[in-house]
This record gives C-alpha cells, structure tokens and sequence, in this order.
C-alpha cells in the first residue's frame, strides 16, 4: 500500500466524529459529574471530541485529566452568560457532523 494511501486511513481515524459541548461554571459540586462524564467518553468507540464552555469560570479549577486531553477544547467566556448562551458559543467551534450536548451534572448510562 502506498504511504499516501496509509495516510488517509490513518488520519480518517484520528478525526473526530462528534463533538459534545458542555457549558460549565466548573462548580467543586459538579466537578465529579465532569469527571465521571469524560470518563464515559474515554470508553467510546466513536472517535470524539468535547468543546468545554467557561461561563465565566477560572480555567485553573478545570479538573487535570480534562485539561490535559488533547480531544477537549476549551472555550473561555470572561463572564457568566448562561447555559443557553455558552452553549450556543461552543456551537459555534464544532467541527464535526455531528453534535451532542451535554451537561455539567449529567450521569452518564
């Protein structure tokens, strides 16, 4: 198989498929909930990525396992919007065909 060829399959693996928003004010009460959620998505077998909305939280409370996972993107929102409104933000950054959304305090099935 030509590299070319081995590329393309190679890289049509490594692009996500879905993108989950997730609008957070990173509160401590909730940060389980963020964990157990990236968790979930860890296990997926649908390549992924997850767009995490500050609505005016301080990045430094971002849990580590989410900040350093390359497939999460955050988007940091100086002040408090909103839930509609930082998901709608998040929106805005997705790259995949398809979206989901999610919530800060949802338990993942």
């Amino acid at each position: 198989m030509p590299l070319s060829s081995l590329e393309n399959i190679l890289s049509s693996h490594s692009r996500p498929d879905i993108t989950v928003v997730i609008a957070t004010r990173l509160r401590p009460e909730r940060l389980g909930y963020l964990a157990e959620l990236h968790t979930s998505l860890t296990r997926q077998s649908v390549p992924w990525e997850a767009v995490l909305i500050l609505d005016g939280a301080d990045p430094a409370l971002l849990p580590e396992p989410l900040a350093a996972d390359a497939r999460i993107r955050v988007v940091e929102v100086p002040r408090p919007v909103g839930a509609a409104a930082a998901r709608n933000l998040g929106l805005r950054t997705v790259r995949t065909p398809l979206v989901c959304y999610m919530d800060d305090d949802e338990v993942p099935a």
